[in-house]
């Protein structure tokens, strides 16, 4: 090639050295791209952060001291009023009780205002990871937390907080946490078997393994059972208290099958903690150009893949039908003779995100533009009102092309211009369906799932800006939209978009 060197010698010598100076281009040679990206992958690690907040107020109405010296009450009868701990900051739900036995609080009897607390809890973990020159690893986690708790208080004279009693207290709030659940993401569902889902079908399964698991718990926890005054009813396959529309099981279960996880290993608690955050992700590469084979095609190379996926809990509020026995376990059943939980949420559910899945953004040598970029996303939600789990996907593929012509002449009229021309097209086919299955089926038709919305959307939008000044820019538009829906809902539409727009920047 260009570097071999010829040495010729006018006569015989013996015990030649040869030296030559110089220096290599870097990544001329994959042995030296690898050489050196092997030291970047022992040290690729670039940052880590982690972010904990935690957040929360106090609502006392109906409190009674002035406060005149930072917070506090220094003189009469409420000295010392609110007391250093809830001036400093610190929540306890009991503490409002110690205000009424202080005897802080009103005793009007018309008085109706509950008192408030709230807590926000929120991880961020995130960290960069560089193995090689030109590929970057962005890796995330999360886990937040909101809780709203209220509480209404009266005095009647004959309580023992100071003459107050309380009741009703509320406890709402929201929930999410980042997991994995690719595994579960590419199964096919089609029409032709009725939207047959293995991972539903698991699910189903794994509510044996959760029932009994729970009730060992509540062996182990020496909890006091109620068996009221009829004999209990149980499913076949199922505990005592545990059954299969049971939202204790059904929760564990909908995670295990969905995220991949043993159903024996999974968390109970549809809270996981800390250590049940998992990574999400986003990789890019954009080295490749420093091969010197791809240089001379391209100018650059851009590949992402990005993933992320949360379980989430939109609103969760307290059962008021729960009781407790002495171990703080539920005894109260509901209907179909499950222990009713203390907490109440109408539905949980996962949702995922790979945009994209593939992205391909190319710039050649000639300035043309090439994209090509394929989506996937996927919600999940478990009804615990009708026990049903809500599907909805959608599939999206985008081809772009983009290239700008130099110095492009156009006259309008007696006055002629010459600038650049950048002329765009995309063109896109989105694929989406939402599928409802039925966890407890009555007749032959809820057995099967059904296709409720879902349409296919072919996409082409076109566009060509021209600079007419520094301040004036022209832009022609051609977008066509052709919606044909999976379901007799809806009908086959077009739509078409063609025009003109002018752009007049008045400050530059």
């Amino acid at each position: 090639d260009e570097n071999r060197i010829a040495v010729t010698a006018d006569s015989a010598l013996s015990g030649l050295t040869v030296v030559v100076e110089g220096k290599i281009e870097a990544g001329m040679n994959p042995f030296v791209y690898i050489g050196e990206n092997t030291i970047r992958f022992l040290t690729g690690l670039k940052n880590i952060s982690v972010s904990y907040s935690r957040s929360g107020a106090s609502m006392v109405m109906g409190y009674m001291a002035d406060p005149d010296v930072f917070g506090f009450t220094t003189s009469g009868s409420y000295n010392g009023a609110p007391g250093w701990p809830f001036v400093m900051g610190y929540q306890d739900e009991d503490m409002v009780r110690d205000f009424a036995i202080n005897g802080w609080l009103t005793t009007d009897s018309t008085f109706s205002n509950p008192y408030t607390l709230t807590k926000n809890e929120n991880l961020n973990i995130r960290s960069t990871f560089e193995p090689f020159r030109g590929f970057r690893i962005e890796l995330s986690a999360l886990r937040t937390y909101s809780e709203n708790t209220s509480e209404y208080f009266y005095h009647d004279g004959s309580s023992p907080y100071g003459g107050f009693d309380f009741g009703n207290r509320m406890k709402t709030g929201s929930f999410s946490i980042s997991i994995i659940s690719i595994g579960t993401a590419f199964e096919k569902l089609t029409e032709e078997d009725n939207y047959e889902s293995v991972c539903f079908n698991r699910m189903k399964e794994y509510r044996k393994n959760i029932t009994g698991r729970l009730y060992q718990r509540r062996l182990d926890q020496n909890a006091v059972g109620y068996g009221g005054s009829i004999q209990q009813n149980i499913e076949s396959g199922y505990q005592d208290g545990y059954g299969s529309t049971s939202p204790e099981v059904l929760v564990p279960a909908f995670l295990a099958a969905y995220t991949g996880t043993d159903p024996d290993r999974i968390s109970l608690d549809p809270f996981p903690g800390y250590f049940s955050m998992m990574p999400n992700w986003r990789l890019s590469l954009d080295g490749l150009t420093n091969f010197k084979a791809l240089k001379s095609w391209f100018k650059s190379i851009n590949i992402t893949h990005s993933y992320r996926s949360t379980y989430n809990i939109n609103s969760f509020t307290t059962n008021f039908q729960f009781e407790s026995d002495d171990n703080g376990i539920g005894i109260i059943r509901d209907y179909q003779n499950n222990f009713i939980p203390d907490l109440l949420f109408n539905a949980v559910s996962i949702t995922e995100q790979l945009s994209p899945l593939a992205g391909l953004d190319v710039t050649w040598v000639n300035s043309l533009i090439t994209r090509v970029e394929v989506k996937k996303t996927r919600t999940l939600a478990l009804s615990l009102s009708n026990n049903q789990v809500t599907e909805s996907r959608n599939n999206e593929w985008v081809i772009g092309s983009g290239y700008r012509f130099k110095e492009v002449p156009l006259t309008f009229g007696e006055r002629s211009f010459e600038s650049d021309l950048n002329v765009r097209i995309d063109i896109s086919v989105r694929d989406n369906k939402t599928v409802i299955r039925n966890l407890v089926q009555v007749t032959d038709l809820e057995n099967k799932a059904q296709a409720t919305t879902g349409q296919r959307i072919f996409k082409l939008n076109f566009t060509a800006d021209y600079v007419l000044t520094p301040r004036f820019n022209v832009q022609l538009f051609f977008d066509r939209t052709l919606n044909k829906p999976y379901t007799s809902r809806s009908f086959l539409t077009a739509d078409t978009n063609i025009g003109f727009s002018l752009r007049f920047a008045l400050s530059q």
